[in-house]
């Protein structure tokens, strides 16, 4: 599992991050901590490429409460130990036009599908454009979409089923989260679905039977859903215990249990806390 660390969500201390694992979902070490002087590291992800993982992590550098800089950071694990943090790259073909300094968009979430690593980068100002690696390091724009989306589209989820058909859960913040579609690889991508969620907080999702269950933050709570790949249906079937500042789910399936990681402020005021649910698939209808 891996988390940031600060004293605030935004406008405070810069941001650190911290990989814990366990064999059990309940005693957890402490493996490895980031951080990066005068960056404000944040939304750390795992990333797979076959039997290699990575992770990601976006750095902001702050001055009079406004971003002045984007940065981004990749580790990798290496047998037992994560690599120093090395410098992700966009080829920036529009950092015209915005005033801050380096990547022109946040890359929110890395996807590896042969050999090739896929992200959609956003800035909430004119930019929601794919990007593809094969190093994992310097990435190519390879596509405009915010126009094409509409309603500000910014945190984006890609997945790839076992057919090589590209699924990406996309968060709007003037509208209602839509899923995508694509069978060449983002060449071209159709809208299938729209789920009900304005502004989801960190819309992400795993493939289950003949769908999708998706996760993320909905009106102040961490829900569970199901998007019906046979008839693109929706149905929201579990609310996490949550609240206030909370969301951004890690999701994985074992053994016919969906492990969810998320924080939540519910349980303190003033700050928030890491939790970890475990959910039963076979109960699920």
């Amino acid at each position: 599992m891996i988390y940031r660390e600060s004293d605030k969500h935004a406008y405070g201390l810069n941001g650190v991050a911290k990989i814990y694992n366990s064999l059990d979902g309940k005693q957890w070490t402490f493996l490895k901590e980031f951080s990066v002087d005068g960056v404000d590291l944040r939304d750390p992800k795992f990333s797979i490429d076959g039997n290699k993982l990575s992770v990601y992590l976006h750095g902001s550098v702050w001055l009079r409460g406004g971003v002045v800089e984007s940065r981004d950071f990749i580790s990798n694990l290496n047998k037992v130990e994560w690599s120093n943090l090395q410098q992700v790259l966009l080829d920036n073909k529009k950092s015209g036009t915005t005033k801050i300094i380096g990547n022109e968009s946040w890359p929110w979430r890395v996807t590896w599908y042969k050999d090739v690593a896929y992200v959609f980068g956003y800035n909430g100002k004119g930019i929601f454009d794919l990007y593809t690696s094969r190093d994992g390091i310097n990435f190519a724009n390879d596509g405009e979409y915010f126009d094409k989306i509409g309603a500000i589209p910014t945190e984006a989820t890609i997945r790839v089923d076992k057919n090589g058909v590209f699924y990406c859960f996309v968060r709007r913040n003037e509208g209602s989260s839509v899923l995508l579609k694509s069978t060449n690889k983002g060449e071209k991508w159709e809208t299938i679905g729209e789920i009900p969620i304005v502004s989801i907080g960190g819309p992400n999702f795993v493939f289950y039977k003949n769908g999708l269950i998706f996760s993320g933050r909905d009106n102040g709570k961490v829900i569970v859903g199901y998007f019906d790949l046979t008839n693109n249906s929706y149905s929201k079937f579990k609310t996490l215990p949550s609240g206030g500042d909370c969301g951004y789910p890690g999701m994985v399936i074992k053994d016919n249990d969906l492990w969810i990681s998320y924080y939540s402020a519910h349980e303190n005021k003033i700050s928030t806390a890491i939790y970890l649910s475990k959910i039963d698939l076979t109960t699920i209808n």
